[in-house]
């Protein structure tokens, strides 16, 4: 649901893309079936009542901002009608989506486990391991800073963090003007710990583009912002956070954070994340 909620939010271009004509491809709506034993009957219900749980995953996915079509590999016949059915229906409006995005079951062991099962198959279809914040750092840190170091010169048209989101955002939620980007590089677009095994992959490359100098290195600090020695081993290893070149960067990722906050999601992190804005306001040379 990422690439839905960038949309949602003004961070992607698909409704730039179809503005000008061009179609706007969604692929694996049920993320190869892995969706449908997660999602729940009031998630069902919360998307349009009277679905199946694959037709309301269709839907969301269709429903997302500038999508045109959807690519499905159905199974059987009756599998397509149950498709081609739900993408036929009217698409749901922005509140809605956003509401389902933000759905949050109660919490059942038996689905944890089921989640927790499909990331560790996501994991062993590279033969790696998926590793905590602590065991990562003690012996891939260097290796991941040599790969990111290499991606961000290259050269790309892709777009991870679009200007006139960084304009409106962080504004509205840092509660300061954008700040000067002095250099941009080519970023992964979601760089979270969640997206790093042992041995060093990088998962989830979806959202990668140029992105303002130090967005991988803020992503990877607002994470575990509730780990303070994890974070501050960030901030040691990457000393340009803090400085004015990367204060755009930090402020467009606590920005997109306090974003998902107010909209009900990464609630523990809300006092963190204000501490973080406080000092940008406090850097910021218009304050």
């Amino acid at each position: 649901m990422t690439p839905i909620a960038q949309a949602l939010d003004g961070r992607v271009s698909a409704w730039g893309a179809a503005g000008a004509g061009l179609e706007v491809m969604a692929s694996a709506p049920l993320h190869g079936g892995e969706l449908l034993e997660m999602v729940e009957q009031e998630l069902v219900d919360l998307i349009r009542p009277g679905l199946t749980p694959a037709q309301a995953c269709i839907l969301a996915t269709a429903s997302g901002p500038g999508v045109t079509q959807v690519l499905v590999a159905a199974s059987s016949a009756p599998h397509w009608r149950e498709a081609a059915a739900a993408v036929a229906r009217p698409p749901l409006d922005a509140a809605r989506l956003r509401r389902s995005l933000v759905y949050s079951p109660p919490s059942d062991p038996a689905v944890e486990q089921r989640m927790r099962a499909h990331q560790q198959r996501a994991a062993q279809a590279l033969a790696v391991e998926v590793w905590t914040e602590g065991e990562f750092w003690g012996w891939a840190g260097p290796e991941l800073a040599s790969a990111l170091d290499k991606l961000s010169v290259t050269a790309t048209d892709r777009v991870a963090v679009r200007t006139q989101y960084m304009e409106r955002a962080i504004p509205q939620f840092v509660g300061i003007p954008m700040p000067d980007a002095p250099c941009w590089s080519t970023a992964h677009g979601d760089l979270h710990w969640t997206n790093l095994t042992a041995p060093l992959r990088i998962l989830d490359w979806e959202g990668w583009g140029r992105a303002p100098a130090g967005f991988v290195w803020a992503m990877l600090y607002a994470y575990p912002l509730l780990q303070p020695d994890t974070a501050a081993r960030v901030r040691a290893a990457f000393p340009v956070l803090g400085s004015p070149d990367t204060l755009a960067a930090e402020a467009t990722v606590c920005a997109m954070l306090l974003q998902t906050v107010d909209r009900g999601d990464n609630l523990v992190l809300a006092d963190e994340l204000g501490t973080w804005a406080a000092d940008l306001w406090r850097r910021s040379p218009s304050s």
